[in-house]
């Protein structure tokens, strides 16, 4: 299966779906979730879904198998390795499959396919005179994102550290995407004054009890927690290594990706005390995805596959018997 994932032949496409349907079955005979309430439109469109879990459940699948796709699109398109292939959208949903809680509809994962997209804007800027359209976009996008979850608008910071790495200061390329971020903020305020609700931008809904987020591990979940970090501590040599290998464009690209990686783990630190959610781990599978496949792409078939094949067996144990 590795193998036809990384020759990105179009049956991939097929297998995805229905890779995420596998993880997903314990989810469909049982269906538990869990509504979280971090901010004002995050929970209008999380309870929305609460009285469907089958539904909550399917659109979950969709948007998550969307998700998938896109973020194969974007590494493809902006040419992060030199041959085209289906990895990055592989481990998406083998990280999403694994934990039944990232299988049900999240309106984080909406925050993800904005990332996504404002991502791909960004990428758009070099070598091209005037950028304040993709600029502005990648911030609307980031703003959309932002006001679901409030905390995802730290990523503008790796956005102008990466503006600064490929473009003489300008001020309005700088202010543009702090505009299409702001943008989205000022119709939900608009939309608060003419319902004439309280402003809830600083005040967040509270979440479960701080504690809840602190759940004991299962060993099922240590073992595939722990063969994630090890795919991600041996790739990451090999995508530094291909970061100073790399043509100007794609450099700054792969170096935007460590930025982001580094904003999510940020977030999702800053989550136990503020906006807490309890699959705020969400944010950062975007930029695992992303430095992760260098690890199969640099090794020999036997320690690819054998990594490959033990983490996808500890995903699938710890979806089928989280508590163990």
């Amino acid at each position: 299966m590795l193998n036809l994932f990384l020759s990105g032949r179009g049956l991939s496409v097929f297998i995805l779906p229905l890779l995420l349907l596998v993880y997903a079955i314990k989810s469909f005979v049982n269906p538990v979730f869990i509504v979280d309430s971090p901010t004002y439109l995050f929970t209008k469109i999380d309870l929305f879904w609460s009285d469907s879990p089958y539904l909550k459940l399917l659109l979950g699948v969709l948007v998550s198998s969307l998700l998938a796709f896109y973020v194969n699109k974007v590494f493809n398109l902006n040419g992060f390795y030199q041959t085209e292939n289906s990895i990055p959208s592989l481990l998406l949903i083998i990280m999403i499959g694994s934990w039944s809680g990232f299988h049900f509809f999240s309106p984080l994962l909406l925050s993800l396919l904005f990332i996504l997209i404002g991502l791909n804007r960004i990428l758009k800027v070099y070598h091209q005179n005037n950028i304040l359209s993709e600029v502005f976009d990648a911030g609307f996008y980031l703003g959309l994102a932002s006001i679901i979850y409030y905390p995802a608008v730290l990523f503008l910071i790796s956005y102008w550290i990466f503006l600064s790495m490929n473009r003489a200061f300008s001020f309005r390329e700088y202010f543009f995407p702090l505009m299409g971020v702001a943008l989205p903020f000022f119709f939900l305020a608009g939309y608060f004054f003419y319902f004439d609700l309280p402003i809830e931008f600083l005040y967040p809904t509270t979440s479960e009890n701080i504690a809840s987020l602190i759940s004991a591990n299962s060993l099922t979940q240590r073992i595939f927690l722990v063969l994630t970090g090890l795919s991600f501590l041996l790739a990451l040599p090999f995508f530094i290594k291909q970061i100073s290998r790399s043509k100007i464009k794609t450099k700054n690209s792969k170096r935007l990706i460590l930025m982001l990686l580094v904003n999510s783990m940020f977030i999702y630190w800053l989550s136990f005390t503020f906006f807490p959610i309890h699959n705020r781990a969400l944010l950062m599978i975007i930029p695992l995805v992303f430095i992760i496949p260098f690890y199969y792409y640099s090794v020999s078939s036997l320690y690819r596959n054998l990594l490959f094949y033990f983490w996808i067996i500890s995903s699938l144990l710890f979806n089928f018997f989280p508590i163990i």
